[in-house]
């Protein structure tokens, strides 16, 4: 399995324009890659993804607020290249087999890649889900809110 050179070209177009993670600094791998963008989309194009081993992540903890920390993890650059080039190019066949966006019951961002990096869909956000939560509850005198974020994390697994 291959990549187009058009998604690898546009996936390291996204990385420099929004990095590949908002808590850390971009790493000077994706700069030299962009730098030699013409042999770089042309190797990557040309791996065999079913053969390649993914290159060691760096895992951080970093600050969540105050008081709490959270871990994060930093993917090798290549395979922050080979991930955004797989979501271009078969995000779209994910889209098309997802609930449809007037159906207002699946909040989650919508893929829509522009020229400008980003993969979703400006208009569809988290405010449309709070703006379909508070339609949906006219008419009740109260309403129950849930937070599960860290639910998973939370649980005993170990038996």
């Amino acid at each position: 399995m291959n990549l187009s050179e058009d998604a690898v070209r546009w996936a390291i177009n996204h990385l420099m324009i929004l990095n590949d993670s908002d808590l850390f600094p971009r790493p000077i791998e994706l700069d030299i890659v962009a730098t030699l963008e013409t042999n770089a989309v042309s190797a990557i194009a040309s791996l065999d993804l079913t053969q390649h081993e993914p290159g060691p992540s760096r895992r951080f903890i970093v600050p969540k607020d105050d008081m709490s920390y959270r871990a994060a993890t930093q993917l090798d650059p290549l395979d922050s290249v080979i991930l955004a080039s797989l979501m271009y190019q078969y995000g779209s066949l994910v889209e098309k087999a997802r609930r449809p966006v007037d159906e207002k019951t699946v909040f989650s961002y919508r893929f829509k890649p522009d020229r400008y990096g980003h993969f979703y869909d400006p208009n569809y956000s988290w405010n449309s889900f709070w703006t379909q939560c508070y339609e949906n509850s006219k008419g009740y005198s109260h309403i129950v809110v849930l937070d599960i974020a860290d639910f998973y994390n939370q649980i005993y697994h170990h038996w």
